[in-house]
């Protein structure tokens, strides 16, 4: 009975450290997007660096930077 709760209890553990290796590879990712959209938009590919401020706040609606990158862009 006590290896099954020890057993049980480091899946948990293991599951969760997977979670939270997610979610920064994810946050990681999403940063990569903004600055390859800078990238895009320093050679003049608007478009593409659009799409991936797009695609970063699609993300992360609440990413103030994508933001920010895409409205910059926009206006200019």
């Amino acid at each position: 009975m006590r290896l099954a709760k020890i057993a049980a209890r480091a899946g948990f553990e293991i599951r969760r450290s997977f979670r939270a290796l997610w979610g920064t590879a994810l946050v990681a990712a999403i940063v990569a997007l903004l600055w390859r959209g800078w990238g895009y938009y320093r050679q003049g590919m608007t478009k593409e660096a659009i799409a991936d401020f797009e695609n970063a706040l699609e993300q992360n609606p609440n990413y103030q930077d994508a933001q920010y990158a895409l409205d910059f862009v926009l206006s200019n």
